[in-house]
């Protein structure tokens, strides 16, 4: 599994090469965009061909439950967490490409410190809201 800390650096450096250059920073993020769309789409097909039961797994399959599978890839997750899945990572990298991006513009003199204080204001909100969601039991 990938450290949160990790992702921030990943982030952080797909945020800090691009130099300004928005138009190739834009098309980079498509592309990320694009991957994690097909991502979430065939992790909710093999959900939704699955019992769609988060008691169900490979070591204690539901049988007939499922219309191909009979057990759920990632048992005991919920019903959120097996369409995000492996996708998490590129919506993490996503969101902080785009959150960094006002610092490392005002670091390099492209950018300025209002733009700093909105993102700093905005990570925070979403900080809370994470927070907020997490202590909620699906």
């Amino acid at each position: 599994m990938v450290h949160p800390i990790a992702i921030l650096g990943i982030g952080a450096a797909a945020s800090l090469s691009y130099k300004g250059d928005l138009v190739r920073l834009s098309r980079v993020l498509e592309k990320i965009a694009a991957i994690t769309v097909a991502g979430l789409l065939a992790n909710g097909l093999v959900w939704a061909a699955s019992p769609q039961e988060p008691q169900c797994s490979p070591a204690s399959p539901c049988t007939g439950k499922g219309i191909i599978f009979d057990f759920t890839i990632v048992p005991n997750a919920g019903k959120v967490f097996p369409v995000i899945f492996q996708m998490w990572f590129t919506m993490c990298l996503l969101l902080l490409v785009l959150l960094n991006r006002p610092l490392f513009c005002a670091l390099s003199q492209q950018g300025s410190m209002r733009a700093v204080l909105v993102q700093w204001i905005c990570t925070m909100l979403l900080s809370m809201a994470a927070v907020q969601v997490c202590s909620q039991r699906w």
